[in-house]
């Protein structure tokens, strides 16, 4: 049957209508929010996640813990590798062939070889202690003798005697650690020709290496320390025995 034509415009529009408010279909799902995964910026001068790089994982230090107390410092890979192309300047101090400087009473190096002293006498090993003996090299030029090498070995050997006597002195070393170093007498100037000398040097007896052990503090007495080229080295660590 033939609609009218006014009630056939009107079912149109209504349809229009109808077509206008409706929602999505049955079924119809609303496509999910769209999350952004990928990772944050890294911090400046960090390996971006997925480039390749290898993963960096925690530093965990290792150092052992010596038998005087003290803990070994990890190495600096970058100071050992400048190191390596230091110059002789650089890596000595200048050199004073009379030796007529005096060492500071407190020098660069005195607290380090008398901790390394310490940790010799605690461990019973004199090659840990060997760098705070007088250095072989110049002790041939400082010493007028017939044959001044083979006594230095004399006294390297009797230094070594020493650390094993002080050593023996005490049941247990293990929980030894080191405290302070302080110089005896007022270094004196011995003049060369004095003490079979061919160079001069300053001397001083009786230093005291003040160390805690069983929770008490300890001395140890060193008998004779001289100087060379701005630094403190033993020559006798117990009084010399005749």
């Amino acid at each position: 049957m033939r609609l009218p034509l006014v009630s056939a415009a009107l079912l149109v529009a209504a349809l229009a209508a109808i077509g206008c408010t409706r929602g999505e279909p049955p079924g119809a799902q609303s496509a999910p929010s769209v999350t952004d995964s990928r990772p944050s910026r890294p911090p400046q001068g960090l390996p971006t996640p997925g480039s390749g790089d290898a993963t960096v994982a925690p530093v965990q230090s290792s150092a052992p813990v010596v038998a005087n107390g003290s803990v070994d410092a990890p190495v600096d890979a970058s100071a050992s590798e400048a190191g390596d192309g230091a110059t002789d300047s650089e890596a000595e101090p200048e050199a004073d062939p009379r030796n007529r400087a005096k060492p500071q009473l407190n020098s660069p190096m005195l607290q380090p070889h008398a901790r390394a002293l310490l940790e010799a006498i605690a461990k019973d090993d004199p090659e840990i202690g060997r760098e705070f003996f007088f250095p072989r090299a110049p002790f041939k030029p400082l010493k007028d003798v017939a044959d001044a090498d083979r006594y230095w070995v004399q006294l390297m050997e009797a230094y070594k005697r020493d650390i094993h006597e002080l050593h023996r002195k005490r049941r247990d070393w293990t929980d030894a650690t080191f405290e302070s170093f302080e110089l005896g007498t007022d270094p004196g100037w011995v003049k060369p020709g004095d003490e079979y000398n061919k160079i001069g040097y300053y001397r001083t007896f009786r230093a005291q290496l003040k160390y805690r052990c069983a929770d008490k503090s300890h001395w140890l007495q060193v008998q004779t320390i001289i100087s060379w080229n701005k630094e403190w080295y033993i020559t006798h660590l117990l009084p010399i025995r005749h």
